[in-house]
């Protein structure tokens, strides 16, 4: 991961303190830093040559690895090229399209715990003659009007759809969203308009999803002096599904910011979200 792929905000000198402290503290610590962003991933690489082999591989795992050009995608891509075994220690990926870089890169990260992608590099993964992402537990669903139907028709999207746990869809459910196939899925998210009448018919799909625990609606609008308090529209929804939460997301609201806290078991869109108000979360801060 060169650091032309990256933004800086921080320098190496923030970590000098860091010689001070006994090893397996630097480590705890190092890890955490990982798991805030790819920028302070890097900086403690170059601490020196000792740390950057103690930590590539281990802290690697915590990073929220988000291809977000197109030289990123070349830079990782290289990457793995040179050093495969890196590829392992994947466990978060957000990539936005699906380029045969990108593709490539999936398809190697075989202990993916969480993927952000389009659906057709989904389907890549499903395509693949034997499948090995085993652990990916959590998706995000970045296709306008995701083609499950298509998806489904791959070799192994039943065994995928079987263990994933959390789906993140950026639009509405639609008709061929695979229900008896989601035999795990306890918490999902979409983003729609609150009026009922939508909502009843989205969460209407939702009945044979058995462990389903929570379903949070994401959405927005411009408050007016006139508008009913979130307290009314969320007591006006209740009816619908005791599942059923709203969150409303205000300007400049960031999938990648909230997918990247939830990577790293921080906040989140399910865990923020209430039955008796719709909850409202500002842009470019974290969930609390």
């Amino acid at each position: 991961m060169s650091s032309s792929t990256l933004i800086p905000c921080t320098t190496t000198k923030q970590y000098a303190g860091a010689w001070a402290l006994p090893n397996e503290l630097v480590l705890e610590i190092a890890k955490l830093a990982s798991a805030h962003s790819q920028l302070d991933y890097r900086n403690w690489l170059l601490l020196s040559r000792d740390w950057y082999q103690a930590l590539r591989l281990v802290c690697l795992r915590y990073v929220p690895v988000h291809l977000f050009s197109s030289r990123a995608i070349d830079s990782f891509a290289d990457l793995l090229h040179r050093y495969p075994i890196a590829a392992s220690f994947v466990y978060h990926l957000w990539t936005p399209s699906a380029n045969k870089s990108e593709v490539t890169i999936a398809r190697a990260c075989t202990n993916l715990v969480s993927l952000a992608c389009q659906s057709k590099l989904l389907m890549s993964i499903t395509s693949m003659p034997t499948f090995n992402h085993t652990s990916l537990r959590e998706l995000t669903m970045m296709t306008v009007w995701s083609p499950w139907e298509d998806l489904m028709s791959t070799p192994h999207a039943t065994r995928l759809c079987s263990q994933i746990t959390h789906i993140r869809q950026f639009e509405g459910l639609p008709p061929d969203f695979p229900t008896n196939e989601l035999t795990s899925l306890k918490h999902l998210s979409f983003a729609s308009h609150i009026y009922r009448d939508s909502l009843t018919k989205h969460v209407g799909r939702l009945s044979d999803l058995e462990s389903l625990e929570s379903v949070v609606v994401t959405t927005s609008w411009q408050r007016t002096t006139t508008a009913a308090s979130p307290e009314e529209l969320a007591k006006g929804l209740q009816g619908i599904d005791k599942h059923l939460r709203v969150v409303h997301c205000e300007r400049g609201f960031s999938e990648r910011d909230v997918w990247c806290q939830r990577s790293r078991l921080g906040k989140c869109l399910w865990n923020v979200a209430r039955p008796d108000t719709i909850v409202s979360v500002p842009a470019c801060q974290e969930l609390h």
